[in-house]
């Protein structure tokens, strides 16, 4: 099957090389002309943002979010040297500084500081004087010798006698205190110094607790205190205000009414105002103070 296709021409003298340029020329003509409206619509959205721009920095015109923004982009900056200190990036640190025409300076965000605010503690001396040792055990034994030996003098031919000495055990039973603190990894991380702060508040609530069990413990959950406990002789003064009628003479009937063995060995305890009443005794005719080395800070 075949076709056969003829060239139709308008016009019988025209040249097909002049029609392709006309029609190329129109083209040309065509696309000169969108490209120059085109420039113009750039020209005027052009002289829009200008305009926009010029009216965007009037003082007072955007203001409140200017600052909003920049107020969060700071507290992000800041929380995040909260976490990693001076190894946060160069950008980041230029972040926390803001200047200050008016004041002729720098400022920036509110200093938190290392430091923390806390009540002082007062604990007790007991446990600097008391025996202390450590076991994970519910109960400490101890052996113990009830009866000693039975010496007698005899003659150089008198036979000797033997002894027989008992023993037996004392159980000391340990008393437990404990507690815990729920605290989030997001706290930890956001102050490092939370879980030091954590544990000296333990170690001081721990510590006044045990003094005062040390003192006035009952017995059952708390260890026997001191001032609690049968076995412990007790001295009246007479007065508890002014500790007695002659209360030198109460001190010195205390001290030596104990075995010599543990006299050198025992220690004195008192309260801050049994002490001070204690160190302002004077000698009833000179004034001189009983307690000299109360005068030189010693005591």
């Amino acid at each position: 099957m075949s076709r056969n296709l003829n060239l139709e021409f308008k016009e019988a003298d025209a040249d097909p090389a002049e029609l392709v340029t006309k029609a190329l020329n129109e083209f040309q003509t065509s696309v000169d002309a969108k490209l120059t409206g085109a420039a113009n619509d750039n020209q005027k959205l052009a002289d829009r943002l200008d305009k926009l721009e010029a009216k965007a920095a009037r003082p007072g015109v955007g203001a409140a979010n200017d600052n909003d923004s920049d107020a969060e982009i700071e507290r992000k900056a800041f929380s995040e040297y909260l976490q990693n200190g001076n190894r946060i990036g160069a950008d980041t640190l230029k972040t926390l500084v803001v200047s200050s025409d008016p004041q002729g300076g720098y400022l920036a965000p509110n200093e938190l500081s290392t430091e923390f605010i806390r009540d002082l503690v007062e604990y007790s001396p007991i446990r600097s004087l008391a025996t202390v040792r450590t076991t994970i055990a519910p109960s400490v034994i101890y052996p113990k010798r009830l009866t000693g030996t039975n010496a007698k003098w005899k003659g150089e031919t008198q036979a000797s006698e033997a002894s027989n000495p008992s023993f037996g055990q004392l159980e000391i039973a340990t008393c437990e205190i404990n507690t815990f603190v729920d605290i989030s990894n997001q706290l930890l991380a956001d102050g490092p110094a939370a879980m030091a702060e954590v544990r000296m508040a333990l170690a001081e609530d721990f510590g006044l607790k045990e003094g005062f069990g040390f003192l006035k413990g009952e017995g059952a959950l708390q260890p026997e205190g001191l001032l609690t406990a049968a076995g412990v002789t007790v001295v009246p003064t007479g007065n508890a205000a002014t500790l007695g009628t002659n209360p030198a003479d109460l001190l010195i009937d205390a001290m030596y009414s104990l075995p010599a063995g543990y006299r050198g060995r025992g220690a004195w305890l008192m309260n801050g105002k049994t002490l001070a009443a204690v160190r302002k005794l004077k000698d009833g005719t000179t004034g001189v103070y009983l307690w000299q080395p109360g005068m030189s800070g010693h005591g």
